[in-house]
């Protein structure tokens, strides 16, 4: 007993599925067959299979072909480095007297947000032409597609479970009788874009030695996203990336971007990192979010903000600092009392512009270094009040008795 050819982008479970329909057994019983086991201790999805080489031999194919053409393997392996993916590749290609290698980590990304099975009515229709009978497409099974790759129309959700479990309604294939089309709730540019990056990483077209982080941080700046100090705006990324998909749909696919924004994961996906085992429905969103990020109309002011930077005027801040620092020197000197340098900038709030950029205060600086010399100065002309005591002649005082008097005095 072998099993029906399977037709292009069939995904592995519907030609199980056609497979049992024409020899008019159970599904049970099918995979009895298949693994030369019980069913119950089989490890078997509708999108993937450990004995690849048992089914493509059945199916009359080369086991990688198979692997690469009627799995879901290309898809969740798209964004692995290259030796991690060629180990999984050999270990799905290995004699079914291996042992069985989980699957269950591999397609556990394809059940979220793709817990039904979908297809296209107009490639059901044609493939009804063609073939005579409808088969399940591997591309419309994968979570990121909301939309037909190939017709540009909205699929139909079946509510049919994604797994390949042994209930009568999983055993059916794509029938006119679902009718419920996917309201995708993305613009229709953006769903496009993910049905067809997803068709392109099913197909293996990608090459697994990208750096995946460099390939994003460089898109990102050159869309604009980027500090005035020269640093990927990262976080503004991040939330850029939830407004245009918003929180619905990214919490559909377990991408959820929460505050900090600097913090999540798209903005870790914008730095150079050695965690190269990030979901592929993540990769993907990234991607689409950067092929597209000047589309949306809400992202104009995040753009803005980070593109022209708001830049400080140091001319009038240097004026307002020097008016605040003679006010408070004036107080000084009415009361009687000594202040220091740092009061006086805390005062004219402007501690940190004048710390990091000094040269732009040149009144300021002025200011300062002439009351440095006065008697309003708590450091007077560097001497501390401890070295006023210790060395009165110094300072031009006849005993430390006066130099302590000097001290408490109000000047």
């Amino acid at each position: 007993m072998l099993l029906p050819k399977p037709y292009p982008d069939e995904a592995v479970g519907s030609v199980l599925l056609r497979a049992q329909q024409v020899y008019g057994i159970s599904l049970k019983a099918m995979l009895a067959w298949i693994y030369e086991m019980p069913a119950s201790r089989t490890n078997h999805s509708f999108h993937l299979s450990t004995d690849v080489d048992r089914i493509a031999t059945l199916c009359g194919m080369a086991p990688r072909d198979f692997l690469y053409e009627h799995t879901v393997f290309p898809y969740v392996t798209a964004c692995l480095p290259g030796k991690y993916k060629e180990s999984l590749e050999a270990k799905l290609l290995a004699s079914r007297h291996c042992r069985p290698y989980p699957i269950a980590s591999m397609v556990g990304n394809i059940g979220v947000g793709a817990s039904t099975r979908r297809y296209c009515v107009r490639c059901a229709s044609d493939d009804l032409v063609r073939y005579g009978e409808t088969y399940w497409h591997r591309v419309h099974q994968l979570p990121t597609v909301l939309i037909c790759p190939v017709h540009k129309t909205p699929l139909v959700l079946t509510g049919i479970p994604s797994g390949l479990t042994c209930g009568k309604t999983s055993l059916t294939l794509p029938s006119p009788a679902y009718v419920r089309p996917v309201k995708p709730p993305l613009t229709m540019v953006i769903a496009l874009t993910l049905a067809r990056l997803s068709q392109d990483l099913l197909s293996g077209r990608y090459d697994h030695g990208i750096d995946w982080h460099d390939l994003y941080r460089t898109r990102a700046r050159k869309l604009g996203f980027v500090h005035h100090y020269g640093d990927t705006a990262s976080g503004v990324s991040a939330l850029a990336l939830s407004e245009v998909y918003g929180a619905k749909y990214l919490r559909l696919l377990d991408c959820t971007v929460r505050a900090p924004w600097g913090s999540s994961w798209p903005a870790l996906l914008l730095r150079s990192s050695r965690n190269q085992f990030v979901s592929v429905v993540r990769h993907l969103l990234m991607h689409a979010f950067l092929d597209h990020a000047l589309v949306d109309e809400r992202l104009k002011s995040l753009m803005d903000k980070v593109a022209k930077p708001l830049r400080t005027d140091f001319q009038a801040l240097d004026k307002a600092a020097k008016e605040a620092i003679q006010r408070e020197i004036k107080r000084h000197k009415s009361a009687g009392t000594r202040t220091t340098v740092g009061h006086l900038l805390h005062v004219a709030d402007v501690t940190q512009p004048y710390r990091h950029n000094r040269s732009r205060f040149p009144a300021t600086e002025a200011v300062l270094t002439e009351f440095r010399g006065s008697d309003q100065s708590e450091r007077q002309l560097g001497g501390r009040a401890y070295w006023r005591a210790r060395t009165p002649s110094r300072w031009g005082l006849s005993s430390k008795r006066e130099a302590t008097a000097s001290e408490t005095s109000p000047l």
